[in-house]
């Protein structure tokens, strides 16, 4: 755990310093076309203006922003799901629990995601696996549904759960179990691990 909490660290650091080393790129080119050694001219203050503004109108990393970029990554990783809850990477692995700082931000957006038909670079029984099924198992990498607590009766407790599959799930499985998690998301049901 120490070793992806030190990873996660650095990934962060570097997706945070990456607007700064731009925004100060373009300020030092500024500067330094205007011949004015760091201070902007008179004539040049409205593009100096113009090459600062995005770090004080616009957070450094939109979460969004960095949810869809692990949603990316991790969709382009490739690996193949082993027996026993494995999988043959390290990478992927590292890229699920990059998630779980981010809540019920990532779980909302995991949700959204598992209906992607788009094929993953990942592997299940030499299948390609679905955007959608990645997003389902960083999804239950960070969060989890008791559906026997909110049964009815105890006859139909250890009943399977629409929200559960498999990652070689089709795309109508797909679809029902998101909207199971749906509906769990909306009803905040869930409970993060």
């Amino acid at each position: 755990m120490c070793n992806v909490s030190t990873t996660l660290e650095r990934f962060m650091i570097k997706m945070l310093t990456r607007p700064l080393i731009l925004v100060c790129g373009l300020c030092l080119i500024g500067c330094s076309q205007s011949g004015s050694h760091g201070k902007p001219s008179s004539t040049d203050k409205s593009e100096h203006a113009i090459a600062t503004e995005p770090t004080s109108a616009v957070s450094i990393l939109a979460p969004d922003d960095s949810l869809t970029r692990l949603i990316d990554r991790l969709s382009i990783t490739s690996g193949v799901w082993l027996q026993g809850a494995e999988w043959s990477s390290l990478d992927i692995p590292r890229l699920l629990d990059a998630f779980e700082p981010f809540g019920d931000s990532a779980v909302v957006r995991l949700v959204d995601c598992m209906d992607d038909d788009r094929p993953a670079a990942a592997t299940v029984e030499r299948d390609t696996i679905a955007r959608g099924a990645m997003c389902y198992a960083a999804l239950t990498h960070i969060a989890y549904y008791e559906a026997f607590a909110h049964r009815p009766d105890d006859e139909h407790m250890m009943d399977p759960w629409r929200g559960d599959m498999s990652l070689g799930a089709s795309p109508s499985v797909r679809r029902k179990a998101q909207a199971a998690w749906r509906a769990v998301v909306r009803l905040k049901a869930y409970h993060l691990s």
